[in-house]
């Protein structure tokens, strides 16, 4: 026989005759190190699979996602919905967009600045100034989006149809806001000076203050667009969900 150690040939026996190892002891402390080795693996397998398939679960989340169907609406859901909208829209093609001349609109005005406001401090953790400025609008418009977002997941047409309302309406704030970059009328939190105006400090950084109208006027075109489109799809969400429209 060979020394699995030191290759010694030798006659059958319990121990080497040249490095005197325990044949029964060594292969036993071999056969402890594999299955260590084995066991070592399935670990370290089983630590890289969260890195290697999370892109896949995603996608596969939304497929899922979208292979659901969503629940119905209700008519009472859709006359309340409807009657809300109908109220905003008039309200935003007719009154003050910041709501100096309309309670509802003020109201709605108070709530996004609230996460306005919000947006400058969580996005000035990053220690970007340009991001922590342009944070403040960002902000404003992602917290619709997460709202959105969670009533999409959950297939609930009359909260997505919300978030997503509210989301396009934040955008005709916004546009408010970025027209007023260079003629710097609307009056500041704590009466600041032009320094404190976002977009007047967001465009002159990147060139676009002469532009500033225009793209406000873009922006203003998107969030119509949108609060028409928006209303249009809840309606027809409403309309096939009606049982003469059901196979």
């Amino acid at each position: 026989m060979t020394c699995p150690k030191c290759s010694k040939e030798q006659s059958p026996r319990d121990t080497c005759t040249q490095c005197g190892i325990v044949f029964v002891k060594y292969y036993e402390i071999q056969k402890r190190k594999a299955e260590n080795l084995s066991k070592d693996f399935e670990t370290s397998k089983s630590l890289n699979e969260p890195i290697v398939n999370n892109t896949g679960k995603v996608f596969e989340s939304i497929r899922q996602r979208l292979s659901l169907s969503w629940k119905p609406v209700s008519t009472p859901a859709m006359v309340a919905l409807s009657v809300g909208f109908g109220i905003m829209v008039y309200l935003l093609a007719t009154k003050n967009l910041l709501g100096s001349d309309s309670t509802i609109l003020y109201l709605t005005h108070n709530v996004n600045l609230v996460f306005h406001e919000a947006g400058h401090w969580i996005f000035g953790i990053f220690g970007n100034e340009t991001l922590a400025i342009f944070g403040g609008s960002l902000n404003q418009a992602l917290i619709p989006v997460i709202v959105a977002a969670s009533f999409w997941a959950k297939r609930d047409a009359v909260g997505f149809a919300f978030g997503l309302f509210w989301f396009f309406e934040n955008l005709l704030d916004i546009a408010v806001y970025m027209a007023d970059a260079r003629a710097l009328v609307l009056p500041l939190i704590g009466g600041l000076g032009e320094d404190a105006h976002d977009w007047h400090d967001f465009f002159f950084r990147f060139g676009l203050i002469d532009q500033d109208t225009a793209i406000a006027s873009k922006t203003r075109f998107v969030g119509w667009v949108g609060i028409i489109s928006t209303w249009s799809w809840f309606l027809w969400r409403w309309l096939i969900d009606r049982k003469p429209f059901q196979k």
